[in-house]
């Protein structure tokens, strides 16, 4: 399942440029990727109930699926990663 989400609804004004970055990355390792935790709920309340969330979260928490990798293939996928945003 997938929302079309808008940027203009994201409360989180650096949000837009880290999940484009996140997309960028993943999508060229051909890994899917989810949001999950505080920020995924603050995107769903806003963008499919128009709620604006009482609490605020300046974190983002992110899940890779990794069932076609091994913990070594993870482990190098990361820390190239790291390294590109460092």
């Amino acid at each position: 399942m997938s929302y079309h989400i808008l940027s203009k609804k994201l409360s989180n004004p650096e949000l837009k440029g880290i999940l484009q970055a996140l997309n960028t990355f993943f999508q060229s390792k051909e890994i899917d990727f989810y949001i999950v935790g505080a920020t995924a709920r603050d995107i769903l309340l806003t963008n499919l109930y128009g709620l604006i969330p009482e609490r605020k979260t300046m974190d983002i928490d992110i899940a890779i699926a990794i069932s076609k990798l091994n913990p070594t293939q993870v482990l190098r996928i990361l820390t190239s990663m790291y390294k590109e945003w460092i």
